[in-house]
C-alpha cells in the first residue's frame, strides 16, 4: 500500500475528514462557485465540496505530490485533479470565487508566497478559508518521546504540523500576503484512533517506513510505542480507542 493510500485509509477518517464541512462553511461556498482546494492531499475537502453543491468540474483539487493526486483520481476520477505547487499556482488571475486549504500551509516552505498566490487566483470579493492545526497536548508528548528515543528528525515532522498554532504569527502571514482583515476562528476537536498504537503507527511508524536512511531500529520504535501507551493512557477509553485532542484554527479572508 502506498503512503497516499494509507493516508486516505487511516488519516482522513481519524483526523482530517471531519473538518472538511467546517472549512466549506467558513468559505461560504455555494452553488455557482468555482473553487480551488490547495494542498488537497487525497482530496477529502475537494470531494466534500463537489458532493455538497454538485459543483463537479467547478472544483479543482491541487497537490504538489503526484502520489496523493494519483490516489485522489482513483477515488473520484470525475473530479479535476492537478499536480502543482502552492507557491506557483497554474491558474489565471481571478479564476476562482473561493479558495480553500486544509492542513497544508504548515508544510509549505514559503507560506507568504503561497497565500499571495491564493489571493492572485481569487476573483474580486472571493473568499478564502485555510485550516491549520492549532495545538494538541498528546502530540506534544508524543513528539517529545520521539525526540528522546528516535532523534530530532523524527520528532520535527510532527512538530511542524502545529507550527502555525500562534494566532498572531498566523494572522501576520495573511497580512503580509495582502489579506487585510483576515480573521481566525479557533475550534476544539479530536482525532479518533482505534488505539494508541494506531496513533503511533500513523505518526511515526508510517513515516519511518519512508525514511529507511535514518536507520531507526525496530527496538527503538517499539520502545516509543510502549511508552506512548503509558503516557497517553488518559486519552484512551474503556475499549482502548484513543480520543486525542487536536484543535484547529480556520482563517477566513476576502480578496
Amino acid at each position: 500500500m502506498s503512503f497516499a493510500d494509507r493516508y486516505e485509509e487511516l488519516v482522513v477518517p481519524a483526523m482530517t475528514g471531519q473538518w472538511a464541512p467546517r472549512v466549506v462553511a467558513a468559505a461560504g461556498i455555494g452553488a455557482g462557485d468555482r473553487v480551488l482546494d490547495v494542498g488537497c492531499g487525497t482530496g477529502v475537502l475537494t470531494r466534500t465540496i463537489a458532493d455538497s453543491f454538485g459543483l463537479g468540474g467547478a472544483v479543482v483539487g491541487l497537490d504538489v505530490t503526484e502520489e496523493m493526486i494519483a490516489t485522489a483520481r482513483r477515488v473520484r476520477p470525475e473530479i479535476d485533479w492537478r499536480v502543482g505547487s502552492a507557491t506557483d499556482l497554474p491558474f489565471e488571475d481571478g479564476e476562482f470565487t473561493a479558495v480553500v486549504s486544509q492542513f497544508a500551509l504548515m508544510f509549505v516552505r514559503d507560506q507568504v508566497r503561497a497565500l499571495e498566490e491564493m489571493r492572485r487566483v481569487l476573483a474580486p470579493g472571493g473568499r478564502l478559508a485555510v485550516a491549520v492545526w492549532w495545538r494538541s497536548p498528546a502530540y506534544e508528548a508524543l513528539s517529545a518521546m520521539a525526540r528522546e528515543r528516535l532523534g530530532d528528525e523524527v520528532a520535527d515532522h510532527m512538530v511542524v504540523a502545529f507550527s502555525l498554532g500562534d494566532e498572531a504569527r498566523l494572522l501576520d502571514l495573511f497580512r503580509r500576503a495582502g489579506f487585510e482583515g483576515a480573521e481566525v476562528g479557533s475550534h476544539a476537536g479530536f482525532g479518533m484512533f482505534d488505539s494508541i498504537d494506531e496513533l503511533v503507527q500513523i505518526e511515526i511508524g508510517a513515516w519511518l517506513e519512508g525514511a529507511p536512511e535514518l536507520g531507526i531500529s525496530n527496538d527503538d520504535y517499539e520502545a516509543v510505542r510502549a511508552e506512548a501507551r503509558q503516557r497517553l493512557a488518559e486519552f484512551r477509553d474503556a475499549e482502548g480507542a484513543a480520543r486525542i485532542p487536536m484543535d484547529v484554527h480556520i482563517v477566513t479572508a476576502t480578496s
